[in-house]
């Protein structure tokens, strides 16, 4: 084993291109290995932070013309903060935006 990498030591001093793209590759490889774990393990492995995330709901309005389900009009999520308080222990909203990370 020693004697393998004797070789593949003096393989790559005698080769220094070489050397440094495998290090560039290398480096790539893990810090992209690393961006993608983060990532995965914050949105699917990490519970989400509620005491009892089995109780959330997600309550979505169908389209009276399309009749697809899709998110509620902000009308709607107002009406239902006043008149549901004593189904829902509180309520929340979020939204989809797309955007355009240029300069135009």
């Amino acid at each position: 084993m020693w004697t393998d990498l004797r070789h593949a030591w003096r393989a790559l001093r005698l080769i220094p291109g070489f050397t440094v793209v495998a290090l560039i590759v290398l480096t790539l490889g893990i810090g992209a290995t690393t961006a993608m774990f983060y990532v995965v393990d914050a949105v699917v492995l990490k519970a989400l932070p509620f005491e009892d995330e089995s109780r959330l709901v997600s309550v979505l309005e169908v389209a009276r013309t399309t009749g697809r389900p899709g998110p509620a009009a902000p009308q709607n999520f107002l009406d239902w903060t006043t008149r549901t308080k004593s189904i829902f222990e509180d309520l929340g909203t979020f939204g989809r935006s797309a955007f355009s990370a240029t300069d135009p």
